[in-house]
């Protein structure tokens, strides 16, 4: 059981230091913080929102 961390596939697991993304815990759940190259904002948002979320639900 994992109460503050974030599964990841093996890849990502090795790339997220040097990817430019951050992920950080916030009351238990994910959010993440794209680099600057896919959001130059880099708003933190709840990684369990995703883009492709909305063509599943329609």
């Amino acid at each position: 059981m994992m109460h503050n961390g974030v599964a990841l596939c093996w890849r990502h697991h090795h790339t997220i230091e040097t990817s430019g993304w951050e992920i950080l815990m916030v009351n238990g759940r994910p959010q993440v913080k794209a680099p600057a190259w896919i959001d130059p904002s880099r708003t933190w948002r709840d990684a369990n929102r995703h883009r492709t979320d909305t063509h599943r639900r329609n």
